[in-house]
């Protein structure tokens, strides 16, 4: 499984455990006050599992980025080298017409 694919994995699994978590609360026999104190514990630990996710898609994306900026540098290298050895090429074809 690919980091995109992981990505939206995790984020269906934080979703469906969202709203999860928000039908059992209101169809808990609790009263309002236990209902809310529930409510603000869960919204707690979601938040603290977003922020997880978050780092981790942060982390994953700055990898992607070294690599991208890796991968465009060599292709820069690769062309700068082509065109001088056309332009190169092209010095000495016209020398040798001049001659």
């Amino acid at each position: 499984m690919n980091s995109d694919q992981m990505s939206g994995f995790g984020l269906g699994m934080l979703t469906g455990v969202i709203v999860g978590g928000v039908i059992a609360l209101l169809y808990a026999p609790k009263s309002g006050k236990e209902t809310r104190a529930l409510i603000e514990e869960k919204a707690v630990e979601v938040r603290h599992v977003v922020g997880e996710k978050l780092g981790d898609v942060q982390h994953a994306v700055g990898e992607k980025l070294v690599d991208v900026k890796h991968t465009v540098g060599d292709k820069v290298v690769d062309v700068r080298h082509a065109v001088g050895e056309k332009i190169a090429g092209e010095e000495r074809v016209r020398a040798g017409k001049e001659s």
